[in-house]
């Protein structure tokens, strides 16, 4: 475990833990030698949700699918009775997700259900996640108001404030207010060229539902400004756009002991879940230790008798 993840973890109110799997066939086992059909080798997953709903997680640059799974007996006892740990992992089978994976694998070997497929238990906490995992959303109120004789828009009851939008942010500007009536929003480049990247409106300024959404692409000027595209410019004022928001805390390094384990045999498989039963490499049908020759050059207290 990093001292980060510990000192998290800790805390009286730590941030969420997040729980990821790392599932990786084997090549000439579990797919084709050269992989000439181009199957996916390593499934991603996690079992949570994210900020914006049941969607992927990225973590150190690696996008986890969302997939119910069940995890347990990965705890570690320590005694000299104690048997190394051998995991339950239950993944949800609803979608044939992995029956697919299963039947796919077995055109290669014949009755293998992933036996020796590797599978990687990462856990983290939420606020350590890639930038990525935090969109920027918000949505702006409008109405039009008196200021000066003239009529201007009000930004949740602020007189045309300047504003300031990141890249990759979602802002909605809802016109459901009546006075906005004959007074669509728009935004234009500061040269007053309109500017549409990005922008959907719907429904008309002043009844209900009206809005305009605007997804702000990564490569969206520097300075906008928003206006009355009836009206012109004077009705609303400048957009500032900086670049995309970063989490202050991302810290890929941030994990629990990685538990590395592969896959002993299928213990279920039905419509609704497949079971597997999981082993350290060491615990495995067929694997002996130790694997290489230990002599006592390299390790003096083994003793001088070898063959």
């Amino acid at each position: 475990m990093t001292s980060a993840y510990i000192s998290e973890v800790q805390k009286p109110d730590p941030s969420a833990i997040i729980e990821l799997f790392e599932l990786q066939l084997v090549e000439g086992l579990h797919y084709a030698t050269g992989n000439p059909d181009s199957v996916t080798t390593t499934y991603l997953w996690h079992s949570g949700m994210t900020a914006a709903g049941a969607g992927s997680i990225v973590f150190n640059s690696k996008t986890y699918t969302p997939m119910p799974i069940e995890a347990e007996g990965f705890d570690y006892k320590s005694g000299k009775n104690d048997a190394q740990a051998r995991p339950i992992l239950r993944v949800s089978n609803l979608l044939s997700t992995v029956s697919t994976i299963l039947t796919e694998v077995n055109k290669i070997t014949v009755g293998n259900d992933l036996l020796n497929a590797k599978v990687t238990r990462i856990r983290t906490a939420a606020l350590f996640l890639d930038s990525i995992n935090f969109p920027v959303t918000k949505t702006y109120n409008v109405t039009v108001v008196q200021s000066g004789g003239s009529n201007v828009f009000a930004l949740d009851g602020v007189t045309k404030p300047a504003i300031t939008l990141v890249k990759g942010g979602t802002y909605t500007f809802d016109q459901s207010d009546s006075t906005n009536t004959n007074h669509p929003i728009g935004f234009r480049q500061t040269n007053d060229t309109a500017y549409g990247d990005g922008i959907t409106a719907s429904g008309t300024a002043g009844s209900l539902g009206a809005k305009t959404v605007f997804v702000v692409p990564t490569n969206a000027p520097s300075s906008l400004k928003y206006h009355c595209t009836v009206h012109g410019n004077n009705m609303g004022n400048n957009i500032t756009i900086n670049n995309a928001y970063v989490n202050p805390t991302a810290n890929p390094n941030a994990t629990s002991r990685n538990e590395v384990y592969f896959i002993d045999r299928k213990s279920t498989e039905n419509r609704e879940i497949v079971e597997f039963e999981l082993a350290q490499a060491g615990d495995l049908p067929g694997v002996k230790l130790p694997k290489r020759q230990v002599l006592p050059r390299q390790f003096p207290g083994i003793g001088s008798f070898h063959g």
